[in-house]
């Protein structure tokens, strides 16, 4: 029996939507309904190929992304044949869903977790991500329970459709996956989690209304170190001597934060600062013309 493929059972029409588009969602959901359903293959590799009746070839290799998959067809990009695969081989497996996450799970998993994933990104996205890190940015952390995680950054936005595999996860950048943006938010959950990441980042406790996902914010200050490694449960001696030197930047960016005490980090200063700005030229504005 070839072994089960569970980051493509946990797509969801939503994530496949995201991953390509609404109208290959629909085709291809529309195509399998009548009757236009594949011949699935799985090598020993996990390889999975889908033959067509008119003889295309979609192939999409085991830990690869959607894009890429190849296909015979012909298109430049994404097209309905690797949409199809993924929901063929989804009701090929009806009686094998993914796996159910055990119960509070939810709140356990994270994408910080997939930190031996991000060290086999090409070295590339790796480099643009440090780079990114270097300049100093500020990344905001969403995960709630039975909610896709993601993650807000000042030029994208990233999610996270898989629990089994980094290759699905979207960000909404020109490349949309497999990018620096993606690789940062992963490293932005572990260090949230982190031990010593108030060393780099600190906290301000604020309730978000009933309703409203819970947040946080991770802040990357310049000279940031994009690590792959997961993170010790002890600061390290160079952690211990930076100790001071990051205490003095954190008073100086964000004077007012703290660390919360759930260990969970929240900047929620800047929105604050840009909603105090409004309100501050709102009375100028509504002052009538002069003739």
């Amino acid at each position: 029996m070839m072994p089960l493929r569970p980051e493509l059972l946990e797509l969801t029409p939503q994530a496949l939507t995201a991953l390509s588009n609404a109208g290959f969602v629909k085709r291809a959901q529309k195509e399998l309904d009548n009757g236009n359903i594949p011949a699935l293959e799985q090598d020993e590799a996990g390889t999975l190929t889908a033959v067509f009746r008119d003889g295309t070839r979609t192939r999409l290799e085991k830990d690869r992304a959607l894009k890429e998959s190849s296909c015979t067809c012909g298109a430049s990009g994404m097209c309905r044949h690797r949409v199809m695969l993924i929901l063929s081989y989804q009701r090929a497996n009806a009686g094998h869903a993914a796996p159910e996450a055990e119960p509070n799970a939810d709140e356990r998993w994270h994408p910080g977790l997939w930190q031996e994933e991000l060290a086999t990104l090409p070295e590339s996205i790796l480099k643009r991500a440090q780079q990114l890190a270097d300049k100093g940015l500020t990344v905001e952390l969403f995960c709630r329970p039975n909610e896709t995680p993601s993650a807000k950054l000042p030029m994208s936005d990233v999610r996270f459709y898989s629990r089994s595999s980094i290759r699905f996860a979207r960000c909404d950048c020109i490349e949309g996956s497999l990018c620096e943006h993606i690789a940062l938010a992963v490293q932005a959950f572990t260090d949230a989690r982190s031990p010593t990441a108030g060393l780099y980042a600190s906290g301000l406790a604020n309730p978000q209304p009933q309703g409203r996902r819970p947040r946080r914010t991770f802040c990357y200050a310049r000279g940031r170190s994009l690590s792959t490694k997961p993170p010790s449960a002890k600061p390290t001696a160079v952690a211990k001597r930076r100790q001071p030197a990051a205490n003095q930047l954190r008073s100086r960016v964000h004077p007012r934060a703290a660390r919360s005490a759930c260990g969970q980090l929240a900047l929620g200063h800047r929105r604050a600062c840009r909603a105090a700005r409004r309100r501050r030229c709102l009375p100028a504005a509504r002052q009538p013309l002069r003739a």
